[in-house]
């Protein structure tokens, strides 16, 4: 019994210390899988960290290009504004606008120089004092204006329009060179009036801009009579048949 007992007892010991070095390798086993696991953990967070100051920096001048380009887009897509047509009849005033023309010709005629801000103030708080009674006079102007403006431009035949102009996204045409021996082109009557006047008025009122002074000529054709414009019209259809006849000889 007492051999038996000592064999028990060494195959226990063996038995134990082989568990001993089991675990004492498991344990090492997993401290090193955990340290590796720790190191490729490590350089994955490194990795990331690098991908996204990357992707950060290559995603601003993406931005820039991206404004850029719709920048472009919305410029190139701009309407032109259209040219108007001189031989357009003339858009009629309202009562204010003839009011506002007879103050600023008492204000010249009395000397008194004041800033446009000021003129354009001093117009809209006269005007508010008026009664209808004062009004009128101004818009009767205005109703025969408007009646002016109905009847030529009922008898206007407006000029076709370009396909390269009324198309918007159409680039821009490069200015032909005007050919010096080409006919002079035809003036329409206003634009005798105006050469006619023109010094006229300028002498009558040295102060005045070319703004203003193209302004005062407007508003005194305006209150010409059709007898009064007749000798205007003659010489504009006179000039229209010449530049016809210019133009053709021209063209050949």
């Amino acid at each position: 019994m007492a051999k038996k007992n000592k064999k028990d007892e060494s195959s226990e010991s063996s038995s134990s210390e082989s568990s001993a070095v089991s675990t004492s390798s498991e344990s090492s086993s997993s401290g090193s899988s955990s340290s590796s696991s720790e190191e490729v953990t490590k350089k994955k967070s490194a990795k990331k960290t690098t991908k996204s100051t990357k992707s950060s920096k290559s995603s601003k001048p993406a931005a820039k290009g991206s404004k850029s380009s719709t920048k472009s887009k919305d410029s190139g897509k701009r309407k032109r504004k259209a040219k108007k047509d001189p031989d357009a009849p003339k858009r009629p005033l309202s009562a204010y606008m003839y009011f506002a023309a007879k103050v600023r010709e008492d204000l010249k005629k009395e000397g008194k120089k004041m800033p446009v801000t000021e003129q354009v103030k001093l117009f809209g708080e006269e005007w508010r004092k008026l009664s209808d009674k004062d009004k009128k006079p101004y818009e009767e102007k205005a109703e025969t204006d408007k009646k002016r403006y109905e009847k030529e431009k009922a008898k206007y035949v407006p000029p076709e329009k370009d396909s390269d102009e009324s198309s918007e996204d159409a680039p821009k045409k490069k200015k032909a060179k005007k050919d010096p021996n080409a006919p002079k082109r035809s003036m329409n009557a206003y634009m005798f009036y105006m050469q006619d006047k023109r010094a006229e008025v300028k002498e009558k009122n040295p102060g005045l801009s070319n703004t203003e002074l193209l302004s005062a000529l407007g508003a005194e054709w305006k209150k010409l009579s059709d007898k009064d414009k007749e000798p205007y019209n003659k010489k504009a259809q006179d000039d229209k048949a010449r530049y016809q006849a210019a133009i053709k000889k021209y063209n050949k």
